[in-house]
């Protein structure tokens, strides 16, 4: 099968699992954090910019970065709608920080494709730093999330290195890393979830 239909498979397989999660956030089966789904909207658009900096503009498997932003600002809006804010906390304003910076780093270093791997490498932290608040709130309370959307986006960021042509660093970093926190987060939900219908 051609890098395009992989390409595509990864892309329609994400925005399903923003889909499934925004039907979740209308039924009041999941209760986002707004501040990190929020966070995960400025930080997607430095990724993505980063992303398509680096080497994958013009790629098959630029779909999961598009997706990676979509989702996070569909559900942000939707969140805001149905939600409620939350104080943003340290770790809150040290990922804004840190996103910001990116984007600023990328402007800088736009026309070079060598430099501007730091700043989509500089992305990802940002990223890891706002999975952060997700996770410890997945530990004290698994219900307030379900795992099926996030173990679904995480099939979609696996599929998405079936997509890539030009085997190189800056193409498999991104959808590495988002396969690997997916799938983290999924599970720590899976099994809390588990936990809590035992203790029922």
């Amino acid at each position: 099968m051609s890098y395009q239909f992989w390409g595509i498979l990864s892309g329609v397989l994400g925005l399903f699992s923003g889909a499934w999660y925004l039907v979740r956030i209308f039924r009041r089966e999941v209760h986002p954090h707004i501040t990190s789904w929020l966070l995960w909207t400025l930080i997607a658009l430095a990724m993505l910019a980063s992303y398509w900096s680096a080497g994958a503009k013009g790629g098959d498997h630029i779909w999961v970065a598009v997706v990676g932003l979509v989702n996070p600002l569909l559900i942000t809006l939707v969140a805001w709608r149905v939600g409620s804010w939350n104080k943003p906390d340290h770790l809150d304003w040290a990922c804004v920080l840190l996103s910001v910076t990116s984007l600023l780093l990328w402007w800088v270093v736009q026309g070079d494709k060598d430099l501007s791997l730091y700043s989509l490498l500089l992305a990802i932290l940002a990223d890891a730093c706002a999975v952060g608040p997700m996770i410890r709130a997945c530990v004290k309370d698994p219900t307030i999330d379900r795992p099926g959307p996030w173990a679904l986006f995480g099939v979609a960021s696996a599929v998405n290195m079936l997509a890539i042509s030009e085997h190189t660093f800056a193409n498999y970093i991104y959808p590495i890393y988002m396969t690997v926190g997916a799938l983290t987060i999924a599970t720590l939900l899976w099994r809390g979830n588990v936990r809590a219908s035992r203790n029922v």
